[in-house]
């Protein structure tokens, strides 16, 4: 064994013969690319088939690290290109499906190596809703991502006028929903603190918005406003505190371009 330790005697998935020093065992269900290990780590994965993990583990192969595993991933999602075709974004959905599948098993690890805040902040782990074509690279921790809207909270009085406006307004940016289409993608999504916009969410969210003036243009403000304005009743009997907050940030748009109170 001690000899064979120094030899290129296992194959790796990119095809070449690698010492076991530079080989790593793939998780079970982990779909990170391999070339994405090999150039954030310098390692390979070993060949399907190759012998089995235990006679791996003998030779000196060693098992994915957590800081091997996030380094990866930053590679595999920096390297992730737009769709061309219905086709391409069914199967980019398929794989952050099974992205979160296997980070909700590999949660407790990450955990314990102290990096759950760098999962939450690496960036493309999350795509946000766009246009519905070209999906947002987004992380965890960002303060806007939602898993979609509550239709009984967020669309009162009326989801017909509610929503509209709110899509307008821009406050809100739901997660790519092909993304999250198993049980266990939402989970994974759920533990990190996302889950269904409520009005009191999209206040904050208009709230923030106008605290920044940050619009597009004057019709995303005015959009904003008129959601509030239909929920107004219900914040005001609900929300007290909430309403006197947005009431010292809300701004219409002026003649000028200018926001006033």
């Amino acid at each position: 064994l001690r000899a064979l330790r120094s030899l290129p005697c296992l194959r790796g998935e990119g095809g070449a013969w690698l010492r076991p020093a530079d080989l790593r065992l793939r998780p079970c269900g982990c779909p990170l690319h391999s070339a994405a290990l090999r150039s954030a780590v310098g390692a390979d994965f070993v060949a399907k088939d190759a012998v089995p993990d235990e006679e791996c583990l003998r030779l000196g192969v060693r098992r994915l690290s957590p800081q091997e595993m996030l380094a990866t991933l930053r590679v595999s999602l920096s390297e992730q290109r737009s769709p061309r075709g219905a086709t391409e974004r069914q199967e980019i959905s398929a794989w952050y499906c099974e992205l979160y599948g296997f980070l909700l098993g590999q949660q407790g690890i990450v955990a314990e190596a102290g990096l759950l805040s760098e999962l939450r902040h690496i960036p493309g782990l999350v795509r946000g809703e766009s246009d519905g074509r070209h999906p947002l690279p987004m992380t965890l921790a960002e303060p806007r991502l939602f898993l979609g809207t509550n239709i009984a909270s967020a669309g009162w009085p009326d989801p017909t006028l509610q929503f509209p406006d709110l899509n307008a307004a821009g406050a809100i940016v739901g997660v790519h929903t092909a993304d999250f289409g198993t049980s266990e993608a939402r989970r994974f999504l759920e533990l990190h603190g996302l889950g269904e916009a409520s009005m009191a969410d999209c206040a904050r969210e208009i709230g923030r918005m106008h605290a920044c003036g940050i619009f597009s243009d004057s019709g995303q403000c005015w959009a904003g406003l008129r959601y509030l304005c239909r929920a107004w009743p219900r914040l005001m009997k609900e929300r007290p505190d909430q309403v006197a907050e947005l009431g010292s940030l809300l701004a219409c748009p002026c003649a000028n371009g200018s926001l006033r109170p």
